[in-house]
């Protein structure tokens, strides 16, 4: 029996059959249903991987930073320059000309610039002025820097001072703890000026507002950050979020609040450096502020060596650096204000011209009896002696296998093998 395809009607005249709209509907909603928890699995990989290069970038970079040189921190990098751009990634300290006075105040409105300056927490006895309660120190906000003073810093690579995100790490540190060619003593425990407190409000860098310098990211909104190319994104100083973008001393150090709504909202991660004693001694620089062989203390108390009550009062005219040593002081050289005896009485002043090593002054560095010779020295004076000349004509020989070294002013000699004849 023929078939009859005249009929579209015709079961068997029809091709194979196909979805309908419908069905698709279907298939693409529970599709999308089962991806919803693929996606929300790559979504959080994916923000961890980003959490953890800014973790472990902020922590090289605090590592960096706090031992870059035993004198100082180095200052910011202007966030604002982009990748090949003059002074890029430089610390803006060591650039020809700095002067603190030329850094701008830093911009209060969630518009911070590349690089500013805004008076600290308090004043410190380690500062420019040298009086305390004179002005607040000042807190440097930036970037990163990669090089000073013309040199690369070790373990501070350009992808290293980026987060997790490609954004720029904001680097706060007090110009105290970070100012080159400083003159004075430099104890780093004295010297933070920069304020860090948790969601309640509690110090997290120090009790006394003293945190050295801080770290941190914007995290994933980057408001309040530089991109790689120096493109800057603003905050909203009103929120939890804006504390670190609001160009103030004060930074907020808290856990992420990502599910915080309104103001409680805040994704920043902050590292906080500081320094609750300082170091007894440190390494003298040369001129490009590199470590020498030479140490200096920080301290401008007394210095015992076999006591412990080193004498604290040090003799007129003497600077306020004590060296109280109980028994014998030997060295090849001595350089020093006043040599006194364990008493602290009858000093040698080397400075004054009234002094040992002043004028010509008999009796006091000088024999004050015409035809004494100098045979030691005690209780600040020369204590002099007449000479045993011997008899003129009479010949004076070193022993055999030794040599004369020199003449002694009562006509000895002085031979190789340490006698004298």
């Amino acid at each position: 029996m023929s078939k009859n395809c005249s009929k579209n009607f015709h079961p068997r005249c029809n091709g194979p059959a196909g979805f309908t709209l419908i069905e698709m509907s279907f298939v693409l909603l529970i599709s999308s249903i089962m991806l919803i928890p693929l996606l929300m699995l790559y979504y959080q990989y994916d923000l961890n991987r980003k959490i953890e290069i800014t973790k472990s970038n902020m922590a090289n970079a605090e590592t960096v930073m706090a031992v870059f040189s035993p004198l100082r921190y180095p200052c910011p990098a202007d966030r604002s320059l982009r990748p090949g751009a003059a002074n890029y990634g430089v610390d803006v300290c060591t650039v020809a000309g700095f002067t603190l006075a030329g850094v701008p105040n830093c911009n209060t409105t969630g518009n911070e610039q590349g690089f500013c300056k805004i008076p600290g927490a308090r004043d410190t006895v380690d500062d420019t002025d040298n009086i305390v309660g004179n002005n607040n120190e000042f807190v440097l906000i930036g970037g990163i820097p990669t090089i000073s003073g013309g040199l690369l810093i070790a373990g501070m690579p350009d992808e290293k001072t980026l987060d997790g995100w490609g954004r720029k790490l904001n680097y706060a540190v007090s110009f105290t703890s970070a100012r080159p060619n400083r003159p004075e003593g430099f104890s780093r425990f004295q010297n933070g000026v920069i304020n860090v407190v948790d969601e309640f409000g509690n110090n997290t860098a120090g009790v006394n507002n003293d945190g050295q310098f801080v770290i941190y990211s914007s995290g994933e909104t980057g408001l309040g950050a530089y991109n790689a190319n120096g493109i800057f994104t603003p905050c909203n100083i009103a929120t939890s979020d804006g504390e670190n973008c609001d160009g103030d001393f004060t930074f907020r150090q808290a856990l992420a609040n990502s599910e915080g709504a309104g103001g409680g909202f805040f994704d920043d991660r902050l590292l906080a450096y500081n320094v609750s004693g300082g170091d007894l001694w440190m390494s003298v620089t040369d001129n490009n502020f590199l470590p020498t062989t030479h140490m200096r203390p920080f301290f401008t108390g007394a210095v015992g060596i076999g006591t412990d009550t080193p004498a604290t009062a040090p003799p007129a005219g003497a600077n306020n650096l004590m060296l109280d040593v109980s028994g014998t002081l030997k060295a090849g050289a001595i350089r020093t204000d006043n040599l006194c005896n364990v008493n602290g009485t009858f000093c040698l002043n080397v400075n004054s011209n009234t002094g040992f090593f002043g004028n010509r002054q008999p009796g006091v560095n000088s024999c004050a009896t015409p035809g004494n010779v100098m045979t030691g020295i005690s209780s600040g004076q020369v204590v002099c002696a007449a000479p045993t000349i011997a008899a003129p004509g009479v010949d004076k020989t070193c022993p055999s296998g030794s040599f004369l070294k020199g003449l002694l002013s009562d006509g000895k000699i002085i031979c190789s093998n340490g006698q004298t004849y």
